[in-house]
């Protein structure tokens, strides 16, 4: 049977959340206190960065030849995702675009790929074998070495 993987879903565990916010609400004057708690209902969730780490994380294996610098490709996802997302001018110069984004694209789906089989209960070794062996993951690799050597 598949062992299911299962991610973090919230940074600290729910009491001890609830105790930081009532913490930092105690000391806000009350006119601001309902515009914080609001703002502060979703702290708890893992940002975009640690989200893309732990998954990246379970398959790293199957498919670092695709990602190069892990955190230079987790800032890529997500300075694009934000600014296409909420189409702040201000990200629009760390935003990827064109080809780049293109081979970017290329690249989460063969993550997703790998956390498919990782979830059927492949072996990591399994995983690599199957996801290299398309032609379309060379493509990428091969378009990441010649990204890294321009």
């Amino acid at each position: 049977f598949p062992v299911t993987i299962y991610f973090k879903t919230m940074v600290l565990p729910k009491e001890a959340h609830k105790e930081k916010i009532n913490a930092i609400l105690s000391s806000t004057p009350e006119e601001h206190k309902e515009w914080l708690k609001q703002k502060l209902s979703f702290s708890n969730e893992p940002s975009l960065h640690d989200r893309l780490s732990e998954l990246i994380e379970t398959v790293k294996e199957s498919i670092e030849p695709l990602l190069g610098d892990i955190n230079s490709f987790i800032k890529k996802v997500k300075d694009t995702r934000n600014y296409l997302t909420h189409y702040d001018q201000s990200g629009k110069k760390k935003a990827i675009e064109g080809l780049e984004l293109f081979w970017l694209i290329q690249s989460l789906s063969f993550l997703i790929q790998a956390l498919l089989l990782a979830e059927l209960g492949f072996s990591n070794e399994k995983i690599k074998d199957f996801i290299s062996s398309n032609s379309m993951f060379n493509l990428v690799r091969d378009s990441l070495k010649d990204e890294i050597t321009e």
